[in-house]
């Protein structure tokens, strides 16, 4: 899930250009778009993707080993 700090900045610093205007009335209503942005985008951090990206290699390692093992039973 992408991270909820990140959302709020983004929100604030948004908000912040546009705090000297009129559009300053649809605060509400920029925040919750965002909000659902972020939340439905499918995002993740870096940190998970770096935890999947481990489980991935080591997945994929244990595959190769056990092909390995399947291929030198056949060749017995």
């Amino acid at each position: 899930m992408f991270q909820s700090n990140l959302i709020e900045e983004t929100i604030r610093r948004i908000l912040s250009s546009i705090e000297k205007t009129p559009i300053k009335d649809v605060e509400q209503n920029i925040r919750q778009i965002l909000t659902n942005f972020f939340a439905n985008s499918g995002w993740v951090t870096r940190e998970e993707f770096d935890i999947q990206k481990a489980i991935l290699l080591k997945t994929r390692e244990r595959l190769e080993e056990l092909e390995k093992k399947i291929n030198n039973n056949q060749k017995s």
